[in-house]
């Protein structure tokens, strides 16, 4: 596990991404009335429905919470793992294979009813191999906020026909697999930073490849309920002063914080799905529909 949280502090801090302050998009409870299901997991299996609620916790624990319950972060990730990579495909193992398949099957059946709203859940391969395996990474997906970033940024995005309404995962997918510049830029606009935030990683990284040095940073961080540092951060210049959105993006995030923590705090829901209609719906009947 350490290398996967290794792996996801590199990707959280060599991205950045666009403001969506001053935009409010749709929330699910919007769009979404709770008796229509939200999170509903009783067709699941008993061992699927535990996966799916441990998914679910550790979104709301982490930044995940900015996506689920906000509209702060278009793509969150939450949970990362890995598998051999295979090069030659005559020689695999056969019961390592089947080992794989099954457990990315019970992925895709948990996932494929992680849904509220726009909200959903999906799976994506890092195109980097360590160490003889690939890594994957489930994300948290708010689609109307993805579809605000998408029309914000519009002549990024277009380079590859992404356009309101494209698939996620397609989208994190060619991002993931772009080149380095680009692939800052677009997981950057996907994890919901400023636009400064943004413009600054880039550049300094292309000043770094140029001149070979390092460009001296600061850090803004956002807590999540699990951890104060860490978890929702992005690099700014040094000697950087918070600027009206730095400041809007702190207080949005601690408000929505503060309603989480008094209600996972208060243990009265025993499960994440109910926590989340509660929140999204504001009535005991989403608590206790499915």
């Amino acid at each position: 596990m350490n290398k996967l949280y290794v792996i996801g502090l590199v990707l959280l801090f060599t991205t950045s991404c666009a403001s969506l302050t001053g935009v409010q998009p749709e929330s699910a409870s919007q769009s979404l009335h709770p008796e229509t299901g939200c999170f509903d997991l009783t067709s699941l299996p008993d061992d699927d429905r535990e996966l799916a609620r441990d998914l679910l916790w550790e979104a709301l624990d982490e930044v995940g919470l900015y996506t689920i319950l906000d509209t702060l972060k278009a793509v969150s990730d939450v949970r990362s793992f890995r598998y051999p990579a295979i090069e030659d495909f005559t020689h695999a193992d056969p019961v390592s294979n089947s080992d794989t398949n099954n457990t990315l099957h019970q992925i895709e059946r948990v996932l494929s009813v992680l849904h509220c709203g726009s909200i959903h859940f999906v799976v994506t391969p890092f195109s980097a191999v360590y160490d003889g395996e690939r890594y994957y990474q489930i994300r948290v997906v708010n689609g109307t906020v993805l579809n605000t970033v998408l029309t914000t940024y519009p002549e990024f995005w277009q380079n590859w026909g992404f356009v309101s309404g494209s698939d996620a995962a397609t989208i994190i997918t060619v991002v993931e697999y772009e080149s380095r510049f680009n692939r800052f830029r677009g997981y950057g606009y996907l994890y919901g930073y400023p636009p400064h935030a943004v413009d600054f990683f880039v550049d300094a990284a292309r000043e770094q490849q140029d001149t070979g040095d390092f460009v001296t940073r600061d850090f803004v961080q956002i807590p999540a309920y699990i951890r104060e540092t860490g978890a929702f951060v992005y690099a700014v210049p040094k000697g950087h002063e918070l600027n009206e959105i730095d400041e809007q993006l702190k207080n949005n995030a601690t408000k929505t914080l503060e309603k989480y923590r008094a209600l996972r705090e208060n243990n009265s829901i025993e499960h994440p799905e109910k926590l989340i209609r509660y929140l999204l719906f504001k009535n005991n009947a989403a608590v206790n529909s499915n």
